[in-house]
C-alpha cells in the first residue's frame, strides 16, 4: 500500500510527510495552479497534509465543505504541525481532545485536522468574542459591541444582517454561463459588443476611465479571462482554446491590462467622435494618452494603478472561476483524420 502527498496548490509531491510540512512552512508560499483557486487555504492545507493511498486521497471534498471560506488552520499552522508531529512521533491512536480511538495513526491525523483542532480554534475565537463583548458592555460602548459582531475574520459567527447581505449579493452577482463560449483570450481585445454609444461616452468622460472601463467589461462573462491571486502576486489568464489557462505575474497582468484599456478607450473615443464636440473628442484623446504615459513613467502611479486593477480583478474572481470550470470541462475534441 503506497502513500503519496500532493500539494493542492502547486502539485509538488513527496512520499514523505515531513517534506510536505516543510513545503507549507516555507516563508514564501508556492504558486497556485488553476484548480487550487476553487479551494480555501484551509482546504488546500488539509488535502495536502493527508495522503493519497493507492492514488486516492483519504479525504473527500464533501468532508471539508465546512472550511470553504476558512483560513483559521493556516493562521495557526505551526501549532497544528506540532500536534500532528506529536501524533506521528509517539504513534498515538487516541485523540487527546475527545478520547476517540482509531485503528490507524493516519485516521487520527485526519480526525484532528478536520474536527477537533478546528473546534478548539473556533472556541478560542468565541471566548475572545464574549470577553470583548463583556468589556464593551462594562465600558458602556455599544458601538464597539455592534462592530465587534461584524468583525469575525473567519466567518465563524454570522449575524442575520450579514446573511441577508450575502444573499442579496449572491443574487446580484449571479451569472449565467453559455457552455459553448470560452472567454476572450487575454491577448485579444475585450468584447464590447454590448456597449452602446451612450455607455461609451459615459466611460470616456469618466475621470476614472481606466478602472471604470474594466469594471464595465467584467460584467460580461466573455471578458472574465483573469483569475488573480493577491496573496502570491500571480494569476491565471485564459490563453486560447488549446493552451487554456497559463500563469502570469500580477504585475504583468496589470501592465498588459493597462495597455489594452488604453487602446480600447482610444477606439471608443474615435467611434463616438461624430456625436460629441470636436474639442471634447480631442481633449479625451489627450487625457487617455496622458494617463497611460504618466502610468508608465511614475512608480507611485504604477503602485496605485496596480492596487486598483488588482482589486477589480479580485472582486470578480469568483465569477471568473465559474467560467474557468466551464472551460476546463469542455476540452476540444480531437479532429479525425489519417
Amino acid at each position: 500500500m503506497s502513500s503519496l502527498y500532493f500539494c493542492k496548490r502547486c502539485d509538488y509531491s513527496s512520499h514523505v510527510y515531513k517534506d510536505m510540512t516543510r513545503h507549507f512552512l516555507r516563508q514564501k508560499k508556492c504558486k497556485k495552479n488553476l484548480e487550487s483557486y476553487n479551494y480555501s487555504d484551509d482546504q488546500i492545507l488539509i488535502l495536502s497534509l493527508l495522503p493519497h493511498i493507492n492514488n486516492i486521497n483519504i479525504v473527500q471534498d464533501f468532508e471539508i465543505e465546512h472550511l470553504k471560506k476558512s483560513n483559521l488552520l493556516c493562521n495557526n499552522i505551526n501549532e497544528l504541525i506540532n500536534i500532528i508531529n506529536d501524533i506521528d512521533k509517539n504513534k498515538l491512536k487516541t485523540c487527546k481532545y475527545c478520547s476517540i480511538e482509531f485503528s490507524k495513526i493516519v485516521d487520527l491525523r485526519k480526525h484532528v485536522l478536520l474536527h477537533c483542532f478546528y473546534k478548539i480554534l473556533e472556541n478560542r475565537i468565541n471566548l475572545q468574542n464574549q470577553l470583548n463583548a463583556q468589556k464593551a458592555l462594562l465600558e458602556g460602548d455599544n458601538n464597539i459591541l455592534n462592530s465587534h459582531n461584524l468583525n469575525d475574520s473567519n466567518n465563524l459567527n454570522v449575524n442575520n444582517s450579514q446573511i441577508t447581505t450575502n444573499s442579496n449579493n449572491n443574487i446580484t452577482n449571479h451569472i449565467y454561463l453559455d457552455i459553448n463560449n470560452n472567454p476572450v483570450p487575454f491577448d485579444d481585445n475585450w468584447d464590447v459588443s454590448n456597449f452602446d454609444t451612450t455607455k461609451k461616452i459615459g466611460i470616456i468622460f469618466n475621470k476614472l476611465m481606466y478602472t471604470g472601463l474594466l469594471e464595465e467589461l467584467l460584467k460580461n462573462e466573455k471578458n472574465l479571462n483573469v483569475i488573480i491571486d493577491k496573496e502570491t502576486q500571480s494569476g491565471m489568464v485564459y490563453k486560447n482554446e488549446h493552451e487554456k489557462y497559463i500563469e502570469m505575474k500580477s504585475k504583468d497582468i496589470v501592465s498588459n491590462t493597462m495597455e489594452k484599456l488604453k487602446n480600447q478607450l482610444l477606439d471608443m473615443n474615435n467611434e463616438t467622435k461624430d456625436v460629441v464636440f470636436k474639442d471634447n473628442n480631442d481633449y479625451n484623446r489627450r487625457m487617455i494618452t496622458k494617463k497611460y504615459i504618466d502610468y508608465t513613467k511614475d512608480e507611485n502611479i504604477q503602485e496605485q494603478v496596480f492596487n486598483c486593477i488588482s482589486n477589480v480583478y479580485d472582486k470578480n474572481k469568483e465569477k471568473a472561476l465559474k467560467v474557468s470550470k466551464n472551460v476546463t470541462k469542455n476540452k476540444p475534441k480531437p479532429i479525425g483524420g489519417f
